[in-house]
């Protein structure tokens, strides 16, 4: 919480900033000291960079993302290329990685949420997805604390899930003391569907989510 992140490193780390938004690929380092598994990746600076790690990464295909503050980047588009361009996150075969990091990056991304130029790429393996569940913790300041969310409507469009359909976002109120209750955590999983060893790997994962947010004094996860 006293680091102000950034995709270049700093000598001098900012102190206790009124508010910090961090890269996805900053995020899952955390993710991963709290116990949150997540696909291996590494950070890309340049095309080169691009090539060496889709090499090194034991999948057929890999995932390039944009690392910009920005939500909706797979809907997104880059304002030099067009509508026909790719988007913020593209999923693709190994000896294509350098041809879109190369479109990528010092391009614009512009999405709903506003536009950013992309100076840094997060390349990931890629994974046979079953289906996609959205999980988020916000501070909720109607209740004056956290409450963690949960759906089966995905990631991608939850805006409009929550506008349309509010009822299939389910929600818990977390206690400002004690954390996360298992008992509220296996409620969830099994509400998402998750049964024998998924529910409870899913009810482990929403424990160590709500620690996370606690101890990074998180706004949202």
């Amino acid at each position: 919480r006293d680091i102000c992140y950034s995709p270049r490193p700093r000598e001098t780390p900012c102190r206790k900033p009124e508010a910090m938004k961090i890269f996805e690929y900053q995020a899952k380092e955390i993710f991963r000291r709290f116990g949150i598994p997540t696909l291996r990746g590494e950070v890309a600076l340049s095309t080169d960079d691009a090539e060496r790690i889709a090499g090194e990464l034991d999948s057929p295909v890999v995932v390039v993302k944009s690392q910009v503050h920005l939500g909706g980047r797979g809907k997104g588009r880059f304002l030099e290329h067009g509508e026909d361009g790719p988007g913020g996150v593209k999923v693709v075969k190994k000896d294509e990685v350098k041809h879109f990091a190369s479109m990528m990056l010092g391009s614009t991304l512009k999405t709903a949420q506003g536009q950013e130029k992309v100076e840094t790429l997060f390349l990931e393996e890629g994974c046979d997805i079953d289906r996609e569940l959205y999980v988020a913790l916000v501070v909720d300041r109607s209740v004056g604390g956290a409450m963690i969310m949960a759906s089966t409507e995905g990631g991608m469009d939850i805006e409009e899930v929550a506008e349309k359909t509010p009822e299939k976002i389910l929600k818990e109120a977390i206690d400002p003391v004690y954390g996360m209750f298992d008992y509220q955590a296996r409620k969830l999983a099994a509400g998402l569907g998750l049964t024998g060893d998924a529910m409870k790997q899913g009810a482990k994962l929403l424990v160590n989510l709500s620690k996370l947010a606690h101890e990074c004094d998180c706004a949202m996860a």
